[in-house]
């Protein structure tokens, strides 16, 4: 009788170990949907970034164009499209990509984590059938 109660024992580990592992799962899940919620706001915001960037371009182009002969308007048009084609917009540009491109890796790793648990947890699964298995083979 005591190994089966060895076996009983170790099948009671593995079931804790198995709610460990489904724990973690779902909170791989929960931070999942949390970076696709992310995501889905960074490219928005990069998409409004660079449409508000388009729309300052083509106005003060065309006010460029509108002005030429009045030299205020025409200095004033070249240095707003200077900023909108300067290092400040580029550098706000490339810091927006790299945000995304964080993102979009995490939500790999998440995906890679979730399946190395999932494949832990389903070894762990044929184990404890494998034990139960044993137990009925001693019980009878």
């Amino acid at each position: 009788m005591e190994k089966v109660d060895e076996i009983m024992y170790s099948i009671r580990q593995k079931e804790e170990q198995v709610e460990i592992f489904q724990s973690q799962i779902k909170q791989l899940e929960i931070k999942l949907e949390k970076l696709f919620y992310a995501k889905d706001k960074q490219y928005k915001v990069l998409d409004q970034f660079l449409e508000s960037q388009y729309k300052r371009k083509r106005k003060y182009e065309e006010v460029l164009e509108i002005s030429k002969n009045i030299r205020f308007m025409k200095t004033h048009s070249a240095r707003v499209l200077d900023i909108v084609h300067g290092s400040n917009a580029q550098q706000t540009e490339r810091k927006l990509e790299l945000s995304k491109r964080q993102i979009e890796a995490e939500i790999q790793q998440t995906h890679i984590e979730i399946e190395q648990v999932r494949s832990t947890l389903g070894r762990l699964e044929i184990n404890i059938d494998q034990l139960y298995y044993e137990r009925r083979k001693l019980s009878m």
